[in-house]
Protein backbone atom coordinates (compact mmCIF):
# COMPACT_ATOMS: atom_id res chain seq x y z
CA UNK A 1 0.00 0.00 0.00
CA UNK A 2 1.62 3.31 -1.02
CA UNK A 3 2.33 6.07 1.44
CA UNK A 4 0.03 9.04 1.69
CA UNK A 5 0.95 12.15 -0.30
CA UNK A 6 1.59 14.01 2.91
CA UNK A 7 4.08 11.42 4.10
CA UNK A 8 5.79 11.08 0.74
CA UNK A 9 6.45 14.81 0.67
CA UNK A 10 7.98 14.74 4.12
CA UNK A 11 10.79 12.45 2.98
CA UNK A 12 10.34 10.12 5.92
CA UNK A 13 9.43 6.43 5.84
CA UNK A 14 5.96 5.32 6.80
CA UNK A 15 5.39 3.86 10.22
CA UNK A 16 6.29 0.19 10.39
CA UNK A 17 3.57 -2.45 9.97
CA UNK A 18 2.28 -4.30 13.00
CA UNK A 19 4.68 -6.83 14.45
CA UNK A 20 2.56 -9.85 13.67
CA UNK A 21 4.95 -12.62 14.80
CA UNK A 22 5.40 -10.91 18.14
CA UNK A 23 1.82 -9.76 18.66
CA UNK A 24 0.41 -13.26 19.06
CA UNK A 25 -0.84 -13.85 22.60
CA UNK A 26 1.83 -15.53 24.67
CA UNK A 27 0.57 -18.92 25.85
CA UNK A 28 -0.34 -19.04 29.52
CA UNK A 29 2.36 -20.74 31.60
CA UNK A 30 -0.09 -23.39 32.77
CA UNK A 31 -3.68 -24.42 32.02
CA UNK A 32 -5.04 -22.64 35.05
CA UNK A 33 -3.21 -19.38 34.27
CA UNK A 34 -1.87 -19.33 37.80
CA UNK A 35 1.46 -17.58 38.45
CA UNK A 36 4.42 -19.92 38.24
CA UNK A 37 5.87 -21.25 41.44
CA UNK A 38 9.10 -19.57 42.42
CA UNK A 39 11.23 -22.55 41.36
CA UNK A 40 9.37 -22.88 38.06
CA UNK A 41 9.87 -19.18 37.34
CA UNK A 42 13.59 -19.51 38.12
CA UNK A 43 13.81 -22.40 35.68
CA UNK A 44 11.99 -20.41 33.00
CA UNK A 45 14.30 -17.42 33.40
CA UNK A 46 17.37 -19.69 33.41
CA UNK A 47 16.26 -21.32 30.17
CA UNK A 48 15.60 -17.96 28.51
CA UNK A 49 18.97 -16.58 29.58
CA UNK A 50 20.81 -19.71 28.49
CA UNK A 51 19.05 -19.72 25.13
CA UNK A 52 19.95 -16.08 24.41
CA UNK A 53 23.58 -16.71 25.39
CA UNK A 54 23.91 -19.81 23.21
CA UNK A 55 22.03 -18.30 20.29
CA UNK A 56 24.48 -15.40 20.32
CA UNK A 57 27.59 -17.59 20.37
CA UNK A 58 26.56 -20.73 18.46
CA UNK A 59 23.49 -19.74 16.46
CA UNK A 60 19.97 -21.11 16.17
CA UNK A 61 20.96 -24.73 15.53
CA UNK A 62 21.62 -25.31 19.22
CA UNK A 63 19.38 -28.01 20.65
CA UNK A 64 16.93 -27.58 23.51
CA UNK A 65 18.83 -30.26 25.43
CA UNK A 66 22.03 -28.21 25.19
CA UNK A 67 20.14 -25.12 26.32
CA UNK A 68 18.82 -27.05 29.32
CA UNK A 69 22.30 -28.23 30.29
CA UNK A 70 23.71 -24.72 29.95
CA UNK A 71 20.89 -23.43 32.17
CA UNK A 72 21.42 -26.14 34.79
CA UNK A 73 17.83 -27.31 34.29
CA UNK A 74 16.65 -30.84 33.67
CA UNK A 75 16.02 -31.72 30.04
CA UNK A 76 12.54 -33.00 30.85
CA UNK A 77 11.74 -29.73 32.61
CA UNK A 78 12.94 -27.78 29.58
CA UNK A 79 10.73 -29.76 27.21
CA UNK A 80 7.72 -29.34 29.48
CA UNK A 81 8.21 -25.59 29.57
CA UNK A 82 9.19 -25.25 25.89
CA UNK A 83 8.13 -28.21 23.69
CA UNK A 84 10.25 -26.70 20.90
CA UNK A 85 12.59 -23.74 20.46
CA UNK A 86 10.02 -21.46 18.84
CA UNK A 87 9.22 -19.44 21.96
CA UNK A 88 12.92 -19.15 22.80
CA UNK A 89 13.68 -17.84 19.31
CA UNK A 90 10.74 -15.49 19.70
CA UNK A 91 12.46 -14.06 22.78
CA UNK A 92 15.56 -13.41 20.66
CA UNK A 93 13.41 -11.48 18.17
CA UNK A 94 11.61 -9.65 20.97
CA UNK A 95 14.87 -8.42 22.49
CA UNK A 96 17.72 -8.29 19.97
CA UNK A 97 15.46 -8.12 16.92
CA UNK A 98 13.63 -5.19 18.46
CA UNK A 99 16.97 -3.49 19.07
CA UNK A 100 17.89 -4.02 15.40
CA UNK A 101 14.65 -2.38 14.27
CA UNK A 102 15.05 0.51 16.71
CA UNK A 103 18.57 1.20 15.37
CA UNK A 104 17.23 1.34 11.81
CA UNK A 105 14.35 3.62 12.77
CA UNK A 106 16.66 5.98 14.68
CA UNK A 107 19.15 6.29 11.83
CA UNK A 108 16.39 6.73 9.25
CA UNK A 109 15.42 10.03 10.92
CA UNK A 110 18.66 11.74 9.86
CA UNK A 111 18.28 14.53 7.34
CA UNK A 112 21.10 13.29 5.11
CA UNK A 113 19.94 10.01 3.55
CA UNK A 114 23.45 8.70 2.84
CA UNK A 115 24.66 9.40 6.37
CA UNK A 116 21.49 7.71 7.60
CA UNK A 117 22.07 4.64 5.43
CA UNK A 118 25.71 4.35 6.44
CA UNK A 119 24.91 4.76 10.14
CA UNK A 120 22.10 2.22 9.88
CA UNK A 121 24.24 -0.44 8.22
CA UNK A 122 27.23 0.01 10.50
CA UNK A 123 25.20 -0.14 13.71
CA UNK A 124 23.08 -3.09 12.57
CA UNK A 125 26.19 -5.01 11.52
CA UNK A 126 27.83 -4.24 14.87
CA UNK A 127 24.88 -5.86 16.61
CA UNK A 128 24.85 -8.86 14.28
CA UNK A 129 28.62 -9.36 14.55
CA UNK A 130 28.13 -9.98 18.28
CA UNK A 131 25.14 -12.29 17.84
CA UNK A 132 25.26 -15.21 15.43
CA UNK A 133 21.62 -16.14 16.02
CA UNK A 134 20.43 -12.65 15.18
CA UNK A 135 22.59 -12.69 12.06
CA UNK A 136 20.93 -15.96 11.01
CA UNK A 137 17.48 -14.52 11.63
CA UNK A 138 18.22 -11.37 9.65
CA UNK A 139 19.43 -13.26 6.59
CA UNK A 140 18.27 -16.83 6.99
CA UNK A 141 15.46 -18.91 5.55
CA UNK A 142 15.36 -21.64 8.18
CA UNK A 143 12.59 -23.24 10.19
CA UNK A 144 12.24 -19.83 11.86
CA UNK A 145 11.74 -18.10 8.52
CA UNK A 146 8.56 -16.32 9.64
CA UNK A 147 10.67 -14.35 12.12
CA UNK A 148 13.23 -13.59 9.39
CA UNK A 149 10.43 -12.37 7.14
CA UNK A 150 9.09 -10.20 9.94
CA UNK A 151 12.46 -8.49 10.44
CA UNK A 152 12.91 -7.89 6.72
CA UNK A 153 9.41 -6.45 6.36
CA UNK A 154 10.12 -3.99 9.16
CA UNK A 155 13.49 -2.95 7.71
CA UNK A 156 12.71 -2.91 3.99
CA UNK A 157 10.57 0.28 3.85
CA UNK A 158 13.28 2.22 5.72
CA UNK A 159 15.98 1.13 3.29
CA UNK A 160 13.77 1.75 0.25
CA UNK A 161 13.12 5.28 1.49
CA UNK A 162 16.79 6.07 2.12
CA UNK A 163 17.90 4.74 -1.27
CA UNK A 164 15.16 6.73 -2.99
CA UNK A 165 16.08 9.93 -1.16
CA UNK A 166 19.80 9.38 -1.80
CA UNK A 167 19.20 8.93 -5.52
CA UNK A 168 16.86 11.91 -5.68
CA UNK A 169 19.51 14.10 -4.03
CA UNK A 170 22.19 12.79 -6.41
CA UNK A 171 24.28 11.28 -3.60
CA UNK A 172 23.71 7.62 -4.52
CA UNK A 173 24.34 6.16 -7.94
CA UNK A 174 21.16 5.80 -9.95
CA UNK A 175 21.74 2.22 -11.13
CA UNK A 176 21.36 0.57 -7.71
CA UNK A 177 18.07 -0.70 -6.30
CA UNK A 178 17.00 -1.11 -2.65
CA UNK A 179 17.59 -4.86 -2.62
CA UNK A 180 21.28 -4.24 -3.40
CA UNK A 181 21.64 -2.98 0.17
CA UNK A 182 20.71 -6.19 2.06
CA UNK A 183 22.74 -8.25 -0.43
CA UNK A 184 25.75 -6.07 0.44
CA UNK A 185 24.97 -6.51 4.14
CA UNK A 186 24.81 -10.27 3.68
CA UNK A 187 28.29 -10.27 2.16
CA UNK A 188 29.80 -8.08 4.86
CA UNK A 189 28.03 -9.89 7.72
CA UNK A 190 29.55 -13.19 6.56
CA UNK A 191 32.97 -11.79 7.49
CA UNK A 192 31.91 -11.69 11.14
CA UNK A 193 32.12 -15.50 11.07
CA UNK A 194 35.85 -15.38 10.34
CA UNK A 195 38.50 -15.44 13.05
CA UNK A 196 41.23 -13.17 11.73
CA UNK A 197 44.00 -11.07 13.29
CA UNK A 198 42.16 -7.99 12.03
CA UNK A 199 39.14 -8.76 14.24
CA UNK A 200 36.12 -6.62 13.53
CA UNK A 201 38.22 -4.25 11.44
CA UNK A 202 37.92 -6.71 8.55
CA UNK A 203 34.16 -6.33 8.13
CA UNK A 204 34.35 -2.60 8.90
CA UNK A 205 36.91 -2.13 6.10
CA UNK A 206 34.79 -4.05 3.61
CA UNK A 207 31.68 -2.12 4.66
CA UNK A 208 33.47 1.14 3.90
CA UNK A 209 34.40 -0.17 0.45
CA UNK A 210 30.79 -1.20 -0.18
CA UNK A 211 29.40 2.13 1.02
CA UNK A 212 31.79 4.10 -1.16
CA UNK A 213 30.68 1.94 -4.07
CA UNK A 214 27.08 3.08 -3.58
CA UNK A 215 27.98 6.74 -3.83
CA UNK A 216 28.31 9.12 -6.73
CA UNK A 217 29.99 10.84 -8.52
CA UNK A 218 31.29 9.06 -11.61
CA UNK A 219 30.93 5.44 -10.56
CA UNK A 220 31.98 2.77 -13.04
CA UNK A 221 29.12 0.80 -14.64
CA UNK A 222 27.95 -2.14 -12.57
CA UNK A 223 28.32 -5.61 -14.07
CA UNK A 224 25.27 -7.84 -14.38
CA UNK A 225 21.85 -6.99 -13.02
CA UNK A 226 20.39 -6.69 -9.51
CA UNK A 227 18.49 -9.53 -7.88
CA UNK A 228 14.72 -9.17 -7.97
CA UNK A 229 12.71 -9.90 -4.85
CA UNK A 230 12.01 -13.54 -5.78
CA UNK A 231 15.70 -14.21 -6.38
CA UNK A 232 16.71 -12.46 -3.17
CA UNK A 233 14.24 -14.55 -1.16
CA UNK A 234 15.55 -17.70 -2.84
CA UNK A 235 19.11 -16.71 -1.96
CA UNK A 236 18.18 -16.51 1.72
CA UNK A 237 16.17 -19.74 1.67
CA UNK A 238 18.73 -21.95 -0.11
CA UNK A 239 21.72 -23.66 1.54
CA UNK A 240 24.91 -21.65 1.21
CA UNK A 241 26.52 -24.05 -1.26
CA UNK A 242 23.57 -24.06 -3.65
CA UNK A 243 22.87 -21.53 -6.39
CA UNK A 244 19.22 -20.44 -5.93
CA UNK A 245 16.73 -20.57 -8.76
CA UNK A 246 14.25 -17.74 -9.10
CA UNK A 247 11.42 -20.20 -9.73
CA UNK A 248 11.91 -21.70 -6.27
CA UNK A 249 11.68 -18.39 -4.42
CA UNK A 250 9.16 -17.94 -1.64
CA UNK A 251 7.96 -15.15 0.62
CA UNK A 252 8.69 -11.46 1.09
CA UNK A 253 7.43 -10.51 -2.37
CA UNK A 254 6.21 -7.12 -1.14
CA UNK A 255 9.28 -6.34 0.96
CA UNK A 256 11.49 -5.42 -1.99
CA UNK A 257 9.35 -3.85 -4.73
CA UNK A 258 10.41 -4.34 -8.31
CA UNK A 259 12.36 -1.36 -9.61
CA UNK A 260 14.55 -0.86 -12.63
CA UNK A 261 17.99 0.78 -12.44
CA UNK A 262 17.81 4.59 -12.51
CA UNK A 263 14.16 4.52 -11.45
CA UNK A 264 13.64 6.47 -8.23
CA UNK A 265 10.68 5.19 -6.24
CA UNK A 266 8.23 7.94 -5.20
CA UNK A 267 7.07 6.12 -2.08
CA UNK A 268 7.62 3.00 0.01
CA UNK A 269 5.37 0.01 -0.29
CA UNK A 270 4.18 -2.12 2.59
CA UNK A 271 2.89 -5.66 3.05
CA UNK A 272 -0.60 -4.45 3.83
CA UNK A 273 -1.64 -4.37 0.16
Amino acid sequence: MPESDEHASSGRPASSPPAEPLSRPVPAPDPCCRPLRADAERNRQALLSAALELFAVRGLDISLSEIARHAGVGVATAYRRYPDKSELVRELVRTRGKELIEIAEQEAQREDPVEALEGMLERMLELQARNRGLRQLAFGGSEHGHYSSYLRRRLAPLIVDLVTRGQTSGQLRDDIVPSDVPVAMLMVAALAELDTPAGDQLWRRQLRIVLDGLRTPAPRPLPGRPLNHEEFSALLAAPLQQRPAAADAAGDDAAWPEVTPAEARPACESDDQ
